[in-house]
């Protein structure tokens, strides 16, 4: 579970050099897809696992393309992460049993995500219309980003002994 954390942070900070992510994306989802092994086995593995690998492709795809300089105004990162991040909270909510995760802790991790959702979407949306607005809304993302990877991590953290390795 502790490649999941580190996965985490990859798939959520950015810093850049000129138009390069140092903490590239497609590593975030190569940790995520790797520490789902680490949990005990339930229906949605294969398919978190699976879209953890194509988000890592295309996400490889859209890094080697900024090394050379072009870049992308649809927001394939975003929605790759909105993904994989959902796809954490139905993971999360199958192990509750299995990892002694309370109910309440697992239900806090799924409506922070939905307030993930929202921020990032009205962020990407208001971007559209007037930038000043967006730059609220990513205010309020990055909060809830935070929010989001310390659930995981408190999750992480509770975890029965040989599950959460």
């Amino acid at each position: 579970m502790k490649k999941i954390f580190i996965g985490l942070i990859f798939l959520f900070f950015n810093f850049h050099i000129q138009t390069v992510n140092i903490l590239p994306e497609f590593v975030g989802y190569i940790l995520i897809f790797l520490g789902l092994d680490e949990g005990y086995e339930c229906p949605s593995l294969n398919a978190s696992r699976t879209i953890a690998v194509a988000s890592a492709v295309i996400m490889a795809v859209v890094w080697g393309a900024a090394i050379f300089g072009y870049g992308m105004t649809f927001p394939i990162g975003s929605i790759l992460q909105l993904l994989n991040t959902y796809r954490l909270v139905v993971w999360a909510r199958e192990q509750a049993e299995e990892q002694g995760w309370g109910s309440a802790l697992v239900q806090r991790f799924r409506v922070i995500w939905y307030a993930l959702a929202g921020t990032v979407i009205a962020a990407y949306v208001l971007g559209l219309v007037n930038p000043m607005m967006a730059l609220v809304w990513l205010i309020a993302a990055f909060v809830v980003i935070i929010l989001y990877i310390v659930t995981y991590y408190q999750l992480w953290k509770s975890a029965a002994p040989d599950g959460g390795k």
